[in-house]
Parts: C-alpha cells; structure tokens; sequence
C-alpha cells in the first residue's frame, strides 16, 4: 500500500500527526505489526527516542509504542502537554516521519502512521469537589 509521504503534518491541541488524525477515542486493534516493522521494532524506538529528546519531549510521563490503530501500523506517543508542545510537537514528528522515510522507507510504504497524543485527550478526568484552600486570596468588592 503506498502512500503520498508528502502529506503535511497535522498539530491540534493536545495532538499531533502524520499522515492523517485518527479519530479517538484510542482504540488499538489486536492485529500484529507487519513483520517488516515488527522486525525493527527497537531501531525505530532508538530513533524516535532521540528525536523527543532533542526536540526537549522525552520525560518520565513520555510513553512510546508501537500499535496498529485504524488498520494503520502507527508509532504512538503519549506525552504531557506543555505551554510550547505545539510548535515542539509539530516539529518532532516531522522529523519522526523524515527518519522513517530515510531509514525505515519500508514501514512508510506499509502505511505506518505518527500519533502525539496528550493525557488530557485519552485520561478520565474526575469532576468533584474541591477540599483544600483556594490558592488565591479572597476577592472583594
């Protein structure tokens, strides 16, 4: 299955992807990584790995996998939110799909797809009430 590899990357809050942005919520398919990806499964991690750390991403929270979402063997990143991830994630995975496309030409041409995804996008949020002291002074009139 070939793919156009000149598609743009695409970068919402929270999110951000190449070629397309699936839709949530995370939902992976048990379906097993083509053998050609599977194979290589730890070079690719290698090298993602690299890119969030020059790109100042990779943490203790960064989770990477390697999932078949959609029928579309992806690298997914599960990362926290920061007041500049948008920018910082748009360019990470562009430089992601350009290293598959250098040295993983193989997995491109098997439709392998690059998810940024934040916590607040895949995490139940609970709603309740709050028993600490507000962290702000008290307003007057």
């Amino acid at each position: 299955m070939a793919m156009d590899t000149e598609q743009p990357i695409i970068c919402i809050r929270y999110r951000a992807a190449w070629p397309s942005l699936p839709r949530l919520p995370l939902d992976n398919s048990r379906m097993q990584l083509p053998s050609s990806i599977q194979d290589r499964q730890g070079q690719i991690f290698d090298r993602v790995e690299k890119i969030l750390q020059k790109n100042n991403i990779l943490g203790p929270e960064t989770e990477i996998e390697l999932v078949v979402r959609r029928m579309n063997p992806t690298v997914l990143i599960k990362s926290p939110w920061k007041q500049d991830s948008k920018i910082k994630w748009a360019q990470a995975v562009e430089q992601i799909v350009d290293a598959m496309k250098k040295h993983f030409r193989g997995a491109i041409e098997r439709g392998l797809h690059v998810e940024m995804i934040a916590p607040q996008k895949y995490e139940t949020v609970y709603i309740g009430e709050v028993e600490e002291d507000v962290p702000w002074d008290d307003i007057r009139a």
